[in-house]
């Protein structure tokens, strides 16, 4: 559910985000859509992760494929060990803007909106082989805990993502001074989405996951361990 499966590199950690900080504690309640919980499997997450992304769940698949119109991309620099277990502690940024610009839906939105985008809620374990990452979300919200795997390989091939949407998407991974960058793009006949830049790396104590869209909507997740 996501690292998570897009970009001119270069972490901005001192950024700054006019819109909602939340906290754990902070969550709004999902009485108000109570038709509608058992479909809290979230709306992207780590569309790294998965790309993601959006956010959250629904089991995704992702293959190696060989790009015939551009050559690999390849790692520039060493590698940040992310393993371990992670929970999602505050997210930064306007989501309802960058999951409007992703083309999510209403009642999706609506949803991501009522678990705090994930704030003590989303769950990443991480076991990382060189650049190899095997990453396994898991989302808890009203309904049964929804649970995705998903594989990235942090040396610039082209992977082929399916989002929690059903959207096909392409992404390249590969390693810039310690961040792991994933280009995210559409793939098939699909209606138009926008494209995003992930990032994940650690800030402090903390490992952040990062997107950013072509119109420079910015958004993160920050996880502590568990």
């Amino acid at each position: 559910m996501g690292n998570c499966v897009h970009p001119e590199i270069g972490v901005g950690h001192e950024e700054r985000f006019p819109a909602q900080v939340v906290h754990i504690g902070e969550l709004v309640k999902p009485s108000a859509i109570e038709p509608i919980q058992s479909e809290v499997d979230v709306v992207d997450e780590d569309a790294e992760t998965l790309a993601g992304s959006e956010i959250f769940t629904l089991e995704r698949s992702s293959r190696s494929l060989s790009s015939e119109s551009s050559s690999p991309l390849t790692p520039l620099s060493s590698a940040t060990d992310f393993s371990g277990k992670w929970v999602c502690s505050r997210v930064e940024g306007d989501w309802e803007a960058y999951l409007r610009e992703r083309g999510t839906s209403w009642m999706m939105r609506r949803l991501a909106a009522s678990i705090g985008y994930g704030v003590g809620k989303h769950t990443q374990t991480i076991m990382q082989n060189a650049d190899e990452l095997e990453v396994f979300n898991l989302v808890v919200s009203t309904g049964p805990p929804k649970e995705e795997r998903c594989v990235i390989k942090a040396d610039g091939t082209e992977q082929e993502i399916l989002d929690p949407d059903g959207l096909l998407f392409r992404q390249k991974t590969r390693w810039m001074d310690g961040v792991l960058v994933s280009e995210q793009f559409q793939s098939g006949a699909h209606v138009p989405c926008a494209p995003v830049t992930l990032k994940r790396f650690m800030q402090g104590h903390e490992m952040c996951t990062e997107r950013t869209t072509a119109k420079g909507v910015m958004v993160r997740r920050f996880y502590i361990r568990a």
